[in-house]
């Protein structure tokens, strides 16, 4: 056996698995952003103050114009300012459950987590809006529930299909 193959016999012998990537589990930065942006998000869905500097009466005609924020049969009987505030409680809840995801890392059933974190994100407002004594109506509380619902399974669709 000559002195170059020696060397690279005891290598083999002494060869280690290749290294496997590392797991991802929970991220402890990404779990601080979801409570800043949680605890941020709860108070101030919780603030009548900030209800109202977010949803002026006139929300609907100052975005598209004069006349659009009426109760109206084409909508259903309800304003453009409820709706435009539906929609971007919906962006909200999205955003909770992206940064959950995030901080939480994989999982088996990320559409299912996504969904279940937003609706019991908007579950905790409701709540919270309860005992600060916002009294909306169990019809319209279920309502919010499925909006954050919908913003969880939103975002993972769209992290599904941008992915591919």
């Amino acid at each position: 056996m000559s002195d170059a193959e020696a060397p690279q016999e005891l290598e083999s012998e002494h060869e280690e698995e290749p290294p496997q990537p590392p797991r991802r589990g929970p991220n402890l930065w990404w779990f601080v952003i979801l409570l800043a942006v949680g605890i941020a998000l709860l108070i101030s869905a919780s603030s009548w103050e900030v209800y109202q500097s977010t949803s002026p009466d006139d929300l609907g005609s100052l975005v598209f114009g004069e006349g659009n924020d009426e109760n109206d049969e084409a909508t259903g009987g309800i304003s453009i300012t409820v709706a435009l505030r539906k929609f971007y409680s919906v962006l909200a809840f999205g955003l909770v459950a992206l940064i959950a995801h995030k901080a939480l890392g994989p999982s088996r059933h990320p559409t299912r987590r996504a969904i279940v974190v937003g609706a019991l994100f908007s579950t905790a407002i409701e709540i919270s809006q309860y005992v600060n004594g916002v009294r909306e109506g169990l019809l319209s509380n279920l309502f919010d529930i499925f909006c954050g619902a919908l913003g969880g399974w939103l975002v993972a669709v769209i992290f599904r299909f941008s992915r591919r």
